[in-house]
């Protein structure tokens, strides 16, 4: 289940929460960040499971947005039945590694 539409300032994202299967989603992660994987955790910032739902730039409009989306109390349900995996590079390109099946 997922609600609430939050933001992180420093990088202009919207994120829609997720409020049940959280705990799930976290061992999932901490999972995929065993093995080889392992030396890329980032321990820096505290994992929360969430749907990025948008990115603004400009801090003004940002604030707005977030104003704005913090009085409408829709929730969303949805199952996850696949996992994808995407590298990220410095220059913010999307590459897809691999997906698998959950069971």
């Amino acid at each position: 289940m997922l609600s609430n539409i939050t933001g992180d300032y420093r990088d202009g994202y919207l994120f829609l929460n997720v409020k049940k299967g959280n705990d799930n989603i976290i061992e999932l992660h901490d999972q995929l960040y065993t093995g080889l994987l392992k030396k890329f955790l980032f321990r820096k910032v505290t994992y929360c499971p969430h749907l990025t739902v948008g990115r603004i730039f400009d801090q003004k409009e940002f604030d707005g947005a977030v104003d704005e989306f913090s009085c409408h109390n829709e929730i969303y349900e949805t199952v996850i039945d696949k996992v994808f995996v995407e590298n990220i590079d410095l220059d913010g390109n999307s590459i897809f590694e691999f997906s698998f099946d959950l069971e």
